[in-house]
């Protein structure tokens, strides 16, 4: 873990698969988000772009509501990236509301 708490894990679907899904809960407050990255060019996405990536969504949220019953996930892009000014933190002045929740875990 870095900057701020949180679980982290990332996955892909198959060998070779150029999709790369990473579920991110928050340790602070009850969210949670999943990021969908393209590794052949480092695209990265909240929202699923594929029936694929729906796919995966869905079960990944299932999961985390049996473990994290009370927590909702972000899905908003704009949201996440939005800076909170009355705050610092390493790695990034002023920090966005997903480096503060989740961390500043790049995979």
């Amino acid at each position: 873990m870095e900057g701020s708490p949180s679980y982290h894990f990332s996955f892909s679907q198959q060998q070779n698969d150029n999709t790369l899904y990473s579920l991110f809960v928050s340790v602070i407050l009850p969210y949670y988000a999943i990021r969908i990255m393209d590794l052949s060019n480092l695209d990265k996405s909240f929202n699923s772009v594929s029936d694929a990536d729906f796919y995966v969504s869905e079960k990944l949220g299932n999961k985390v509501k049996i473990v994290f019953p009370l927590y909702r996930i972000i899905k908003d892009e704009a949201l996440l990236q939005a800076k909170i000014d009355i705050f610092e933190a390493d790695g990034e002045n002023p920090p966005s509301i997903q480096h503060l929740l989740f961390s500043t875990i790049e995979t």
